[in-house]
């Protein structure tokens, strides 16, 4: 069970008990904005966060978790995606959404800062990676914040509501992220 605490929220591992609140956050258009896919069915959702709650329990064996952020309310603000993309180098992805109420606090950027230092320094990971359409200037500020470098720039990389769109990829090093503690 992952629980990591900063000073206005509490990251922790998803719960059957997250299940609404996924739904909710899942289901609303602004969650897709920027995605290729669209705001997940319940069914999908149900799916979906069945597959999370297995392999969140079964973490890190399971290369990827599912990570709910709470803020000092003890309210479900958003949620946080880790999985590993190359074990033998040691990378990890990592995603994040929050529910629109919680947007332009700070907590993308406190939360996501959080999950990376975890997993740097009790998974010890190599790499962490991320990746942002070009148009989600939030998002990237988020990764800016963090101690992100820009890897790359990937042209017309995914389509979002029928236009091809670009996409960024972000990355740190432990180093990186010393740099911004």
């Amino acid at each position: 069970m992952i629980e990591i605490k900063t000073e206005r929220l509490r990251v922790r591992s998803v719960t059957i008990n997250d299940f609404t609140k996924f739904v909710d956050l899942e289901g609303r258009l602004e969650s897709y904005q920027y995605e290729s896919s669209c705001p997940l069915s319940l069914e999908d959702s149900k799916r979906i966060f069945d597959k999370y709650i297995t392999d969140t329990c079964d973490f890190p064996n399971s290369g990827s978790a599912m990570l709910s952020i709470i803020d000092g309310q003890d309210l479900f603000a958003g949620e946080i995606h880790i999985k590993c993309n190359w074990a033998e180098m040691k990378e990890w992805e990592i995603g994040y959404k929050l529910l629109k109420e919680f947007w332009n606090n700070g907590y993308a950027t406190e939360a996501v800062k959080a999950v990376a230092i975890y997993l740097f320094e009790q998974i010890q990971i190599h790499k962490l990676i991320a990746f942002a359409n070009s148009d989600n200037m939030k998002s990237e500020h988020v990764l800016q914040r963090i101690g992100m470098k820009k890897e790359g720039h990937l042209r017309e990389a995914r389509i979002v509501n029928g236009e091809y769109k670009d996409e960024l990829v972000y990355a740190m090093l432990k180093c990186d992220l010393t740099e911004n503690i």
